[in-house]
Order: structure tokens, then sequence, then C-alpha cells
């Protein structure tokens, strides 16, 4: 069968690059040419009931490999206090919820039954209602360890558990997956290059900065915390990620990842950057 012009080259496989510790098949269609494909082929609405089958009760999750990438270099554990900043539309906040709350035997019950994901946004309605959406198909089991917030990430206040109100920091793990202009979707998004403009990432890297400074406020001394955006632009992540060392001093350092990346294809962070500057105004 051809699509777009081009053969099938497969119907669904095991994606080839993966972080460590994930599982994950792709299909060799669009959404668009399996929609169209559902009323061609028996094989394609077998697999797409078994997906959606799957998906319903929580077995599996929709997700792109490179979304899979930072909660798998957090690192989270088995009774793990994870804070995700900015959680919607939640498939990073689904993964962590496996990651610290996991129903395998070989998992002691006692730090299964401890984890917690605190699944922050400070997204309007919509984001919140599609963020308990998909939190909702997990497992009763998982949600059980499971907290939803609604606010400014960068004004989170300080949580403690189980009455240890002595502790600096409250979490484990931390991940600031933050708003960002999204440049990196281009691919997927004409629409994200129609919009986009050079000021976009000068004027979200000061909120970047808060975020990734109050996450590492809420952190536990000697936890981890993931710094992530959707984009290419140096001004969201290596300015950020500077801004951010340099204001921390001792009390953060890199963390070297790629062990983690599996056989992802990665490169080192640039050094040097150019500003854009903003359109002048007539």
């Amino acid at each position: 069968w051809k699509w777009r012009g081009k053969k099938l080259a497969f119907l669904a496989r095991e994606a080839p690059r993966l972080p460590k510790g994930c599982v994950a098949w792709e299909l060799g269609i669009d959404r668009a040419g399996l929609k169209v494909g559902l009323k061609r082929h028996s094989e394609l609405r077998a697999l797409s009931e078994a997906s959606e089958m799957c998906l319903a009760s929580g077995a599996a999750a929709r997700q792109e490999v490179v979304s899979m990438a930072p909660v798998a270099v957090l690192g989270a554990c088995p009774g793990d206090r994870v804070l995700d900043m900015c959680a919607a539309p939640g498939s990073k906040s689904s993964q962590l919820l496996e990651s610290v709350r996991p129903t395998s035997a070989a998992v002691p019950t006692s730090a299964a039954h401890h984890g917690l994901v605190v699944a922050n946004d400070a997204g309007v309605h919509e984001r919140m209602s599609l963020l308990k959406r998909i939190l909702n198909a997990r497992s009763l089991a998982e949600q059980a360890g499971l907290i939803l917030t609604g606010g400014l990430g960068e004004q989170l206040p300080m949580m403690h558990f189980d009455g240890d109100a002595q502790s600096q920091g409250c979490f484990d793990r931390v991940l600031a997956d933050v708003p960002c202009s999204g440049d990196g979707t281009i691919r997927k998004a004409a629409d994200v290059l129609r919009r986009w403009t050079p000021e976009a990432a000068v004027q979200l890297h000061g909120v970047q900065v808060e975020l990734a400074l109050h996450g590492l406020r809420l952190l536990k001394v000697g936890g981890t915390m993931v710094y992530s955006t959707c984009s290419l632009n140096p001004i969201e992540n290596e300015a950020v990620v500077a801004s951010v060392l340099r204001q921390a001093g001792a009390s953060a350092a890199l963390v070297q990842i790629s062990e983690q990346l599996g056989n992802l294809l990665a490169r080192t962070g640039l050094t040097t950057w150019q500003v854009g500057e903003a359109k002048a105004q007539s």
C-alpha cells in the first residue's frame, strides 16, 4: 500500500532509537494515512482497535520518543517523590507514575506504595481538563500516588510530607519541562514557523530561569532536576542553564546523561550564541 506517493515500509515496529529503560512501538503511517487505511485494510483496523483498548485501560500511552527522554534522564525510582512543574498535557506525568509506583512483583511493595507525583500546571481550564483525562487513564494503584495542582510553577510553596517539616526541599526529583517557543516542533506543526519571531525566546527566558531556580529550591539536597524544552533556541536552553548555574553557585552542578539517553542521537550544548533583536515598531 502506498501513502503520499511512498510504499509503506512497515505497519508497526519497535522504535529503533529510545532512551534507556523505555519501550515503545511506532506506526509506519501518520494519522491522516491511518484514517484512510482503516477503511481499506483489516490489519490496520485490528491494530487500531488493539491500540485503543490498551490506551483506554492505561496499559499503553501515546507519546513521542523525544518526549520520553526528560523522564528517562530524570531517573525516578520506586518510592520517590517527584514534582512535574508544568505537567499538561500529562504524558510525562503518566510516565513518572510508572517509575515511582511500579506494579512489578520485583519491586518491594513498601517502596511502590510510597511513590508520589505532584503534577502541576498553570494552564487554563482546557489544559487542566486534558491533564486530568490523561492521568485518569492510569491504574487506581498509580492514581493513589498522584496529586494535581493548578498554579504558577515558579510560585509553588514548599511542601512537607509525613510530618517532616524540618527537611530542606521537598522532592527527590523535579521535572521542569517549561513553557517555550516550541520551535523544535516545526517538523509537525507548520503554524509554529509562521508565528515564530526572534523575540519570543527573549520574552520567555526570564520565566524559564525562574521556573528552573524554583525547581532547585523544591529539590532535596542530593536530588536531581531535569530542565527541558521543545525549543532549539539556545536562549531557552543553554542560556537558561548557564544563568541558573551562575545564580545557584555551588548548590547545583551539571550531570553527565549520555548513558541514560540510550541510543538516541545527541550532541553537546552550545557555549556561545547570539540574542535575536525585537523588530522595530512603526
